[in-house]
């Protein structure tokens, strides 16, 4: 079955991509976590995994650390 990652924050939205893999979720999550601190601020986006139209959020122990 596919997965498809995106990243998602209450206050920043998601990120608008549709993630073939983690590791690219991960590479875009890093790269809002590095501008946002570049202007002072945090991203508060988290990554979630889709599997048949649902989505859930992944822990920091299954790999979405900051």
């Amino acid at each position: 079955m596919a997965e498809i990652y995106t990243n998602i924050g209450p206050i920043r939205g998601s990120c608008g991509h549709a993630h073939k893999s983690m590791n690219t979720a991960v590479k875009c999550l890093h790269r809002d976590q590095h501008g946002c601190k570049k202007q002072g601020g945090y991203s508060d986006r988290r990554i979630y995994v889709a599997t048949v139209g649902d989505w859930a959020i992944l822990t920091d122990d299954e790999g979405a650390d900051e």
